[in-house]
């Protein structure tokens, strides 16, 4: 095993092999790119029969990259025509009947001319839009490893991030130092990644090169009205927000209307969703 971080002649090295891969990849690395990883997660972590599977996509253009659901993207899209149409006819009301609801409802926006620790994640807590930072230092140490998958020769991985254990396979055949999720730094883009539960899992699915409709501008309406905030403060805004769920119902205006069975319902499915990829700041 070799540490991928904190040596400096290793740090040569891999700035002179990213630049020699540019090279032979041609335009394509700085071109518009799409990613399209499939994502299983298991939501309780005491019955495996609660996972589910998502789309997720990574939208590349230059040294900028953008990561969300395809869910949220398609949701975020019609509520703009919607938000649109409302404010060209004036009418009195808007409905988002139709709009897919996305579990997911984060972007996650990188520069990778900029350090790994840099990246920036839109959120949501009920209407509100938030954006924060996260610093966490991914440390990766290589394995000597490898493996084919979905055509690419990849190589093994694996760091402690978020208080978990996670393992990347990436591939130098496309060198772009970035991965799904909050992961980057790697001499290659990631495949495929997953922790060592298998709890959460990323499979590149999908590669369209040279697209450009890869588009990796924020919807308007998630900067609207943005609040800026520290990482420990959104995660804490958002767990309160999510535990009161049940308190809002019982003392919104439509509270008559919710049967008790339906509370305890949506009581018991908070606590199924015990399940989160980062258990630590």
């Amino acid at each position: 095993m070799k540490h991928f971080a904190g040596m400096a002649s290793k740090n040569i090295l891999f700035l002179f092999f990213m630049g020699l891969c540019s090279m032979i990849y041609g335009q394509e690395c700085n071109s518009c790119s799409k990613f399209y990883y499939s994502f299983s997660n298991q939501s309780d972590s005491l019955d495996v029969n609660s996972k589910t599977s998502h789309v997720f996509i990574l939208m590349k253009k230059k040294d900028s990259t953008l990561f969300t659901d395809i869910q949220n993207k398609k949701a975020d899209s019609l509520e703009a025509v919607i938000w649109a149409d409302y404010k060209r006819t004036k009418s009195g009301t808007i409905s988002y009947k139709g709009v897919p609801n996305a579990k997911y409802k984060y972007y996650i926006s990188k520069d990778l001319s900029k350090p790994t620790n840099d990246i920036k994640v839109y959120d949501k807590i009920g209407t509100g839009n938030f954006m924060y930072t996260d610093d966490t230092k991914l440390q990766w140490e290589l394995v000597d490893e490898k493996k084919q998958i979905v055509g690419f020769s990849c190589q093994k991985a694996q760091t402690f991030a978020f208080g978990r254990k996670f393992v990347a396979w990436f591939t130098t055949e496309i060198p772009i130092s970035d991965g799904p999720y909050k992961f980057r730094g790697l001499p290659g883009l990631i495949v495929e990644l997953y922790d060592d539960k298998k709890y959460f899992v990323f499979s590149l699915i999908r590669h369209l090169k040279n697209d450009n409709d890869a588009v990796i501008i924020l919807p308007e309406l998630r900067t609207r009205k943005l609040i800026e905030t520290t990482k420990e403060k959104f995660v804490n805004a958002k767990k309160s927000h999510r535990e009161g769920l049940v308190a809002r119902i019982k003392n919104g205006p439509f509270s008559q209307e919710v049967s008790n069975e339906r509370i305890k319902q949506i009581h018991d499915n908070l606590k199924k969703n015990n399940n989160q990829i980062e258990l630590s700041l």
